[in-house]
């Protein structure tokens, strides 16, 4: 992860909504607000707080996700579970 990353009030609400959800969402969720709302996502991508699934085989150790979602890493419920920090 970036050392430079901060988990804004903006990326800590939508990191929390996916975690909310069961720790999936489909991409079309997250992003169908537009560009600003896809280039959040793409910057909790980056950091690793969040992963993007583009084949049918990705999966963690307790489930396979489906085409086209975006879905919680242990790193990112780790940022949630930080109280006030700014960063993960």
């Amino acid at each position: 992860m970036n050392d430079d990353f901060k988990l804004t009030p903006s990326l800590r609400s939508m990191l929390q909504w996916i975690a909310d959800a069961n720790g999936c969402l489909m991409m079309i969720q997250v992003t169908g607000n537009g560009t600003r709302e896809y280039n959040k996502a793409r910057d909790l991508r980056n950091a690793g707080l969040v992963r993007f699934v583009d084949h049918p085989t990705v999966k963690d150790a307790t489930r396979t996700y489906p085409v086209d979602a975006i879905f919680i890493t242990d790193a990112g419920r780790a940022a949630l579970a930080q109280k006030g920090s700014r960063k993960p």
